[in-house]
């Protein structure tokens, strides 16, 4: 994955990052990672309701993902959750309320259980909380110049988030997967914290919601005057901000029936990328154009001008681009090189920049340890004990939180 920074220049959360220190800590450890979250946070704090939601076999008492299109809601397929499968320590964490609060009180002890038992080592936890990146989300900022109050994200840090709520000191993070979204806040110099998750669909009114719910608690639990009263609770960002209305997706007739002119054959056949695994593009029903991108992603693309093509997802993603805020199409770009196909670009993160796939079987990559015929021997690090045990419980502190909770 190329870089498209300098080394620590600008902020970029990736879940690839994540996924890739979660390896380390399997690495490290010999143990699987969610193995590593259960011994060291779960079974601690007795967080007994939360778990992984890549081992789920049934998804009976699980809050379902849903989507709403013309203004009716709609449950998406469960299975959907666990597409985060193979980047869990990314998020595949779920949770509840009660366990929450365990986990909460614990940041709030200093690493201590409800019990006052050391669970997290007191100065471990606190480099979590140390600035690595100023000023991560400049354009997120709430000013007093535009709202009755300040809030000011200051540092990315270990895992965390450091802003200043009304002068407050707020440490806090973001999570979300399949329409799951929450939002965990905490004030270490007062106290107190606050934790919401919701199940509702993917649109900007729920981003409000949020933002809205967690302010009003927090004020309330610092002891300050609510900002939202209980009209502009439910106009928020309003009438401070413009409030976008929630569009809905046009009536449109099956792309599949519309295809006049015949894509190139040309454009058909297998797309790689080192990272992110192989694209299949196929003629599919009634002669449509079909890309086929992991175990869910299948959209019929719909040729736009030359090599550019709009894609309309259909199966258990359709919701992406066919529900109430959320229907704009997919950009595909064929590249073509010699008079041959050489490749596409292809949005695996719509927030960046699109990600060339070259045309081709991916090919077969490896590891060898030549000295060794045992492939589960680990290279020795060298070290105190002492020193690795703290690096390792740094490093798996900062997973855990980044790790986005259902």
């Amino acid at each position: 994955m190329p870089a498209v920074a300098p080394f620590r220049s600008k902020f970029m959360y990736s879940n690839y990052m994540y996924t890739l220190a979660g390896y380390v800590a399997e690495t490290l450890s010999g143990k699987s990672w969610e193995t590593l979250v259960k011994e060291y946070m779960l079974t601690p704090l007795k967080m007994t309701t939360s778990g992984f939601i890549n081992e789920r076999t049934d998804f009976k008492d699980i809050a379902l993902p849903c989507a709403v299109k013309h203004g009716k809601l709609i449950n998406l397929d469960p299975i959907l959750l666990q597409s985060v499968h193979p980047c869990g320590p990314a998020g595949s964490l779920f949770s509840t309320s009660d366990d929450m609060a365990r986990w909460l009180l614990m940041l709030l002890s200093s690493g201590r259980d409800m019990s006052n038992k050391e669970v997290f080592k007191s100065d471990v936890l606190e480099q979590t909380f140390k600035p690595v990146m100023p000023l991560p989300f400049p354009d997120q900022d709430l000013h007093r110049t535009r709202y009755p109050i300040a809030d000011v994200q200051m540092s990315y840090d270990l895992g965390w988030v450091t802003s200043y709520y009304r002068g407050y000191k707020k440490i806090w993070h973001s999570g979300g997967i399949t329409t799951h979204s929450s939002r965990l806040w905490f004030y270490p110099e007062n106290n107190v914290g606050v934790y919401a998750a919701v199940n509702g669909p993917q649109t900007r009114e729920k981003i409000y919601a949020l933002r809205a719910l967690m302010s009003y608690a927090s004020d309330m639990l610092l002891g300050e005057e609510p900002w939202l009263n209980d009209t502009t609770v439910c106009t928020f960002p309003a009438p401070w901000g413009v409030r976008a209305d929630i569009k809905e997706p046009k009536i449109s007739r099956d792309i599949a029936g519309e295809i006049r002119l015949r894509p190139s054959t040309d454009l058909v056949g297998r797309y790689f990328h080192l990272g992110f695994g192989e694209i299949r593009v196929y003629f599919g029903k009634r002669g449509a154009l079909v890309l086929h991108f992991g175990r869910f992603g299948t959209m019929v693309l719909n040729q736009e001008k030359g090599l550019l093509f709009s894609g309309k997802y259909f199966g258990p993603l359709w919701f992406v681009t066919d529900s109430d805020d959320s229907f704009e199409p997919e950009k595909v770009r064929f590249v073509r090189s010699g008079g041959k196909t050489t490749g596409l670009y292809f949005h695996v993160d719509p927030a960046y920049n699109a990600s060339f796939f070259k045309k081709g079987r991916m090919p077969i990559i490896w590891l060898e340890n030549k000295n060794s015929k045992n492939t589960s021997e680990r290279p020795c690090i060298s070290g105190s004990i002492s020193a690795w045990t703290n690096v390792f419980e740094l490093m798996f502190l900062c997973l855990v939180i980044g790790c986005k909770l259902i």
